[in-house]
């Protein structure tokens, strides 16, 4: 579960934003799908757990 991402500009983390920048962030990246992992450089997708612990993870499932 990686609380990390590299975006086009900065290192964004999951724990640093709260819900209406998390959506911002979301939504951003719906766009323009700039974000990516460090450890592969796939795309993500932003998650949230039911109790509310935000992530990151792959958008499609690969080698990592």
């Amino acid at each position: 579960m990686p609380l990390g991402c590299l975006d086009t500009e900065t290192e964004q983390l999951a724990f640093m934003h709260d819900n209406a920048s998390w959506e911002c962030l979301r939504l951003r990246n719906k766009a323009k799908g700039n974000l990516r992992l460090p450890c592969c450089g796939s795309k993500v997708i932003l998650k949230t757990l039911k109790l509310g612990t935000r992530f990151f993870a792959h958008k499609h499932r690969g080698v990592c």
